[in-house]
């Protein structure tokens, strides 16, 4: 069986106060819930862009509470572009996959950006949190946990890692990821054709699924 954990359904037991988020309270809370369905081990875990530090930090705690961790997949996580990659990866990506696609992935950075801002412009720093709907909230809260996963630091894993990049990431800069398991675990890297914000849509999901078969 597959169990999804969404960061989102817990996202009231920090709205007083979004200092209190750590990967690590975070890591805990899904631990417990995983294991109302999952009480044993071994665990496969996958997590995709800024859930990777969460699901490396899951693995952690388990094995931790002696839990064996079979897979650590992460995708599109720990990755970075530099100045000169950006032209790079842009090229690449026109040729691979068509400037209509680059052009939609364009348009859907600029519009969620967009409809917060509006919003926030026309309130008070006071009446903005309540009155905002609740995709706008969960915008806030997951701007404060990406700040967390950006921050975090790998401990002592030992394990194997598989990370999938999307090809918008092909030449993304991993050095982050590689110098905190460099002396621990080892990792995999495979490229999934597509973009970032649409690897779960049709037809680059196909591929995913390839590679994540090929990871177990």
């Amino acid at each position: 069986p597959v169990h999804g954990l969404n960061i989102f359904g817990i996202r009231s037991l920090f709205d007083d106060d979004f200092e209190q988020l750590t990967i690590s309270k975070l890591a805990n809370y899904f631990i417990k819930d995983l294991r109302t369905v999952h009480p044993h081990g071994p665990y496969r875990l996958a997590g995709f862009c800024q859930d990777g530090p969460l699901t490396l930090e899951i693995a952690q705690q388990l094995r931790q509470q002696g839990e064996p961790v079979s897979l650590v997949c992460v995708i599109d996580s720990f990755v970075k572009l530099n100045q000169v990659n950006r032209w790079k990866q842009l090229w690449y990506m026109l040729r691979l996959l068509g400037w209509q696609n680059v052009w939609r992935k364009g348009n859907h950075i600029f519009n969620a950006d967009r409809d917060l801002t509006k919003h926030n412009e026309r309130l008070t720093q006071s009446e903005r949190f309540e009155s905002l709907s609740k995709t706008q909230k969960d915008q806030i809260f997951y701007r404060h946990y990406s700040q967390q996963a950006q921050t975090y630091r790998l401990q002592s894993y030992d394990g194997k890692i598989v990370l999938l990049l999307s090809s918008e990431f092909k030449f993304a800069d991993i050095s982050s990821l590689r110098e905190q398991i460099a002396t621990l675990g080892q990792l995999e890297i495979r490229e999934v054709k597509g973009l970032h914000s649409f690897l779960f849509d049709e037809p680059y999901v196909k591929d995913l699924a390839i590679q994540l078969e090929k990871s177990l």
